[in-house]
């Protein structure tokens, strides 16, 4: 039983089919011999017996319609008719030579031969004396015909009695051919039924034992398979064959094996992935604040930027003011250098106007330098924005190290944080670039810082020297105007001094102007910077948000996962 169980199932369908189609060979071989056995004896029924019976029956009417036409020869005597009975006679003995060569082509046993011989001759010895009694006819010896003749009835009783014999003999061989045929056919009938009975028996038993064989393996299946749809991975099999069904059975067990490994991983590492993503999401969360407070940062450097750059643009107004009053103080002083001997009959108006130009000058001097000292205290509005930039670079470098760690914990999320992993490496490219960005900040700023510290000390000088040499000079051009009517020469010489001094400042203001025009350019520069740190920080935000978004969508598929897996029983 072991032996058949381990039998592949497909052998076992064909053992089981062998065997019924040999019961129907054996019964159709029953059936064929049994067909050949009558079908022979039909023959011999029909080819000699019946056959037999039949020519042996004409033979006998044709002797005995050859003995009626004797009998009306010998007792009728009616001479119209005896050519007629002749011919008759004659005919009748050739349509019996015609049975007899046909009869002897027929078989016949030992006693039919013997009787069969003796019937020929003395059928020879009737015909005989049956032509010597048409002779005797034919003479008119009626004596010795009526002799003849019953010589003839006594050869013809003898004959009749062995062709009855014959007939007799076919007639049994016909019954016994027709009792054997009844013998075979029930013989073969009853052998076919007997054999058709097993034959069902063995088929029902068969197919019960392959249907039995098949369906328990099969129930077991349909059993692990209705287990595995409610997540039941607790049941133990056991495989007992080694047929199709068995290696089906160790291939399901092996997959179970397989699934409950795998939904064990499964629900470790969800719980590992859930967890971190949480915290990917909180350490999002924490970045887009940082950054955040990048982007306010950023505004506000530039706005204290365009402040700046503004205050610069005014220093720069300011200061072409005073080239402009400059010149015109230096083309007046040449004015009244070459007029000198011209200004001792207008002394009068000269003093006029020369305290005119004096409260000009004070009052200009007063005027720009309250403007340059406004503009150099508004320089110093860089220092607030070298101290932001620090304050950005500090928090450049905190939001690199969350996007490292954003980095690390997608990595610990393996293939669920690929993505995470390429945001935070973004969000740390757009923190080193802000670092970057920072920088050139920096520099740009310690650049303002120089061209405001030498716009301060220039400015300075200015006012220094507008201070202590202009002023001084008015006061004294002061009092050379109450003595200008007295010492022309000495206005002239003066007139001179102040044109140089003049040139002097000017000179002195281009190069405070150039100093403003670079600490503006810059100012534009930095304002450009900060607007391309503020395009950057705002690219990082949008990243932080979509992180943020994969992390919280990752924790939901996690708890998914978690919950799908917390179906299976193991």
């Amino acid at each position: 039983m072991t032996f058949f169980k381990n039998m592949r199932v497909r052998i076992k369908l064909i053992l089981c089919f062998l065997i019924i189609s040999i019961l129907i060979v054996i019964v159709g071989i029953i059936g064929i011999k049994s067909l050949g056995v009558v079908n022979a004896n039909s023959e011999e029924m029909y080819n000699n017996r019946l056959q037999s019976v039949y020519m042996l029956t004409d033979m006998k009417q044709n002797l005995t319609q050859a003995e009626s036409d004797i009998l009306q020869l010998v007792y009728v005597k009616d001479n119209f008719k005896k050519d007629d009975l002749e011919k008759d006679i004659q005919q009748n003995k050739a349509e019996s030579d015609k049975y007899i060569s046909s009869y002897e082509k027929l078989s016949m046993n030992d006693e039919e031969k013997q009787i069969w011989s003796t019937f020929k001759s003395q059928l020879s010895q009737y015909r005989t004396l049956r032509e010597n009694v048409v002779e005797s006819v034919n003479t008119a010896n009626n004596d010795k015909v009526v002799t003849q003749y019953e010589q003839l009835i006594g050869y013809k009783t003898e004959m009749f009695s062995n062709l009855e014999k014959l007939i007799s003999i076919n007639n049994d061989s016909a019954k016994a051919s027709n009792v054997e045929n009844h013998l075979v056919y029930i013989t073969s009938n009853r052998s076919m039924i007997i054999l058709m009975i097993i034959g069902a028996l063995i088929a029902i038993g068969l197919g019960l034992f392959i249907s039995r064989d098949i369906n328990n393996p099969l129930m077991e299946t349909l059993d692990f398979a209705e287990n595995l749809s409610k997540f039941d991975l607790t049941h133990e099999y056991q495989v007992t064959r080694k047929d199709e069904f068995g290696k089906t059975s160790e291939a399901l067990i092996k997959a179970q094996k397989n699934i409950k490994e795998l939904i064990k991983v499964i629900m470790d590492n969800s719980q590992d992935m859930s967890a971190s993503s949480e915290e990917l999401s909180s350490t999002s969360e924490e970045l887009s604040s940082k950054v955040q407070e990048i982007d306010n940062a950023v505004t506000n450097i530039t706005a204290q930027i365009e402040d700046a750059s503004a205050s610069s643009q005014q220093i720069s107004a300011s200061i072409q003011e005073i080239d402009s009053s400059i010149n015109e103080l230096s083309g007046k002083a040449i004015e009244g250098s070459n007029n000198a001997n011209n200004a001792k009959e207008k002394s009068t108006k000269g003093k006029k106007d020369g305290k005119e130009i004096m409260d000009q000058v004070q009052n200009l001097y007063t005027e720009k330098r309250n403007n340059m000292l406004q503009a150099i205290e508004d320089g110093k509005v860089v220092k607030n924005i070298r101290v932001m930039a620090e304050t950005i670079s500090g928090i450049a470098e905190q939001t690199n190290l969350l996007a490292l760690n954003a980095s690390i914990e997608a990595a610990r999320a393996g293939e669920q944080g690929k993505g995470f992993e390429v945001v935070a490496q973004e969000v740390g490219k757009l923190a080193e670039e802000s670092q970057n960005a920072v920088a050139s900040i920096q520099d740009t700023i310690l650049k303002v810082q120089d061209a405001s510290k030498k716009l301060s000390e220039n400015g300075s000088d200015l006012l220094r020297f507008i201070n202590e040499e202009i002023y001084g000079k008015i006061e004294q051009l002061r009092g050379i105007i109450d003595y200008y009517s007295e010492d022309s020469n000495f206005v002239s010489k003066m007139s001179e001094e102040i044109a140089s001094m003049s040139e002097e400042l000017t000179a002195t203001v281009a190069q405070v102007s150039d100093a403003i025009q670079n600490v503006a350019s810059t100012s534009q520069k930095s304002s450009e910077n900060a607007q391309n740190i503020k395009i950057g920080v705002s690219e990082t935000t949008k990243a932080i948000d979509q992180v943020a978004l994969s992390a919280q969508s990752q924790a939901e598929f996690s708890q998914k996962l978690s919950e799908m897996v917390q179906k299976f029983k193991i």
